[in-house]
């Protein structure tokens, strides 16, 4: 199989690829920037990753790309992981409305372009696997992350259009929620010894999650053996349902 995975650069992306790799797939990943894309080919230099590498920028997805037109175009899977940092954790009022604006121009946006370029080929092959990495958030809520949440959601219900529009052609849509898993993205948060233990206690699984969970969950979504269309897939250990029995005053024994 023939999978893009966009976002090259993040833990997320980098073991689903060597999960892909590994099964035989040809794998493609992006980068942002030119500079990014530097750091991503070393990376799969160094980690000894057969993946090509190509330029995608979710802030300027028509930007001249070489190769990125015909590896949409040939796409069997794409899986939409890339998203722009949060740079800023503020009530949603508190955002300000340029910050919005950019939020859903690239995330949403820039996820549609590549999308309108890889539906044709897939419809014209009838084959075709779309997986939108996405977040417990949007089943929870999140303080501090409205734009973040907001953009999420949107792509959530487009996947579940795309399903419905695609599904006889063969190409099915899901999406894959991320719960509190340790990334580089994520370190601020749990490398706080008291962020971490808290964290922990609410997920009934009792722990963050692991990157390498990660693949063992996208694989069946791009199987060509899958009966999975317009689903969602939650790697979270529980959430967003709660181990309320690690509150104070709980009654746990």
């Amino acid at each position: 199989m023939r999978v893009l995975i966009t976002g090259g650069n993040s833990r997320v992306a980098q073991a689903i690829a060597h999960d892909r790799v590994a099964r035989g797939d040809t794998v493609v990943l992006t980068a942002a920037s030119a500079v990014s894309l530097e750091t991503l080919r070393e990376t799969c230099r160094h980690d000894a990753l057969d993946a090509s590498c190509l330029l995608f920028d979710l802030r300027n997805p028509d930007a001249p790309s070489p190769g990125l037109d015909e590896a949409l175009r040939s796409a069997e899977g794409l899986v939409l992981n890339a998203a722009t940092p949060v740079l800023t954790r503020r009530r949603f009022h508190e955002i300000p409305a340029e910050a919005v604006s950019a939020a859903i121009d690239a995330d949403v946006k820039g996820n549609l372009s590549l999308l309108r370029r890889a539906l044709p080929g897939m419809v014209e092959r009838r084959f075709g696997r779309i997986v939108f990495v996405s977040s417990v958030s949007v089943a929870m809520g999140t303080a501090r992350y409205g734009a973040y949440c907001l953009t999420k959601s949107a792509l959530e219900a487009l996947m579940r259009n795309l399903a419905v529009e695609y599904g006889g052609h063969n190409v099915l849509s899901n999406t894959l929620r991320l719960g509190l898993v340790k990334t580089p993205r994520t370190e601020s948060f749990w490398s706080r010894e008291r962020y971490a233990r808290a964290a922990s206690a609410l997920v009934p699984q009792g722990r963050l999650g692991d990157v390498d969970a990660i693949p063992e969950a996208v694989q069946p979504l791009l199987s060509a053996r899958q009966y999975i269309n317009g689903s969602v897939v939650t790697v979270a250990g529980g959430l967003p349902l709660l181990n309320t029995l690690a509150l104070p005053g709980s009654g746990e024994p």
